[in-house]
């Protein structure tokens, strides 16, 4: 294991501290984390019983990208308020804990999102294939009825894959992880292209998954009528996937973004989720 001192920005419990200073927390980080991928490290933090913990850590941005966060802000800062703000909205996803920086001659400069393990977590696209017609249905019926709150709330996920969604030791509730492309709107996107290529990955991946058959119901679960079902079927078709196209589609969004929220914020639309940060249990 090595040890990796972080600052932490936010919390939502009480951590152990290093020495004492204030928001400095070491991480122990395992050899054989759980997942490696270009800079990005995922891996178990257990601080005690209680707090069982998965640590998502963003790595090598380097000094560039480093002065680009202090405009556009921190993916991990994004990813965590994004979950309070679905948390707060009654969408199944998993509890963000704290996000946090630091710098480390491994990994150099990097952020750290951290959240609860969910006990026994299994990838939905493991899980599903092995349900029964009908366990399937409606597994897939609770998903896309948790993507309309989402889209209701004003969150584009931007990769919603069912290799996103985990289910638990229940095998009953589908809960939504890996929110660090989301963005943030001030109002509800149902309807629109950003809530349409939500529906476009869901679609395309219960498709690759578990075959034709269950996309129809889960779309009507949406909220979708023929029209809108014909819709996302027909893009289904139609669609090529292109690294250029997803990044084009990525910076449009995030535009919409900005401008939705400065427009929101103009109108007395508040950008934090109300749960953020409460000094009661950060100790920072």
């Amino acid at each position: 294991m090595s040890a990796l001192p972080i600052r932490v920005r936010e919390a939502r419990i009480d951590l152990p501290y290093d020495g004492g200073a204030p928001g400095r927390v070491v991480l122990d980080v395992p050899q054989q984390p759980i997942k490696v991928d270009r800079g990005t490290v995922v891996f178990r933090w257990h601080v005690r019983e209680t707090d069982r913990l998965i640590v998502k850590l963003y790595g090598e941005m380097g000094v560039f990208n480093w002065l680009r966060k202090q405009v556009v802000g921190y993916r991990a800062r994004r990813e965590f308020r994004t979950l309070w703000r679905l948390r707060d909205a009654g969408v199944d996803c998993c509890e963000p804990i704290f996000w946090a920086t630091g710098r480390s001659p491994e990994h150099g400069l990097f952020e750290v999102v951290a959240t609860r393990e969910i006990p026994d977590a299994v990838p939905l696209s493991e899980r599903l294939p092995q349900l029964d017609p009908a366990a399937r249905a409606e597994t897939l019926g609770r998903l896309f009825e948790s993507l309309a709150r989402m889209h209701r709330t004003g969150v584009w996920h931007g990769a919603f894959f069912l290799t996103n969604i985990l289910l638990g030791s229940d095998r009953s509730v589908p809960r939504i992880i890996d929110l660090e492309k989301s963005v943030v709107f001030a109002s509800d996107i149902r309807g629109t292209r950003m809530a349409d290529y939500d529906l476009l990955c869901a679609v395309n991946s219960t498709f690759a998954v578990v075959g034709g058959g269950y996309a129809r119901r889960a779309l009507e679960r949406y909220g979708l009528d023929e029209a809108g079902m014909a819709r996302v079927f027909a893009a289904v078709e139609e669609t090529r996937w292109s690294k250029s196209g997803r990044y084009r589609l990525r910076f449009e969004f995030l535009t919409r973004g900005v401008a939705s929220r400065a427009l929101g914020a103009m109108a007395g639309w508040d950008p934090a989720p109300a749960r953020t940060v409460p000094s009661s249990k950060s100790g920072l």
